[in-house]
């Protein structure tokens, strides 16, 4: 499933600012920093997963369970 990161609440998946805001199923949404060094066109290919959100123009990942454990993006070196 592809979303476009707008801030449109109809959207699973939303970049506002400089976090990425992902609607949970029960309604309950989870925040966190945004990629940085990702261009909006880069933040514009999401797939969500079973498990979290997947960025194929960046091969990144970030887990759900992560995102609830409060842990952050790690920046590529």
């Amino acid at each position: 499933m592809t979303s476009s990161p707008r801030n449109d609440p109809s959207r699973p998946v939303a970049v506002s600012g400089d976090m990425v805001v992902v609607t949970l199923s029960d309604g309950r949404s989870i925040s966190t920093p945004r990629l940085e060094s990702a261009s909006p066109a880069d933040l514009a290919e999401v797939e969500l997963t079973p498990l979290g959100v997947h960025w194929p123009r960046l091969d990144e990942d970030l887990s759900i369970e992560g995102m609830l454990a409060g842990r952050r993006p790690t920046v590529p070196r």
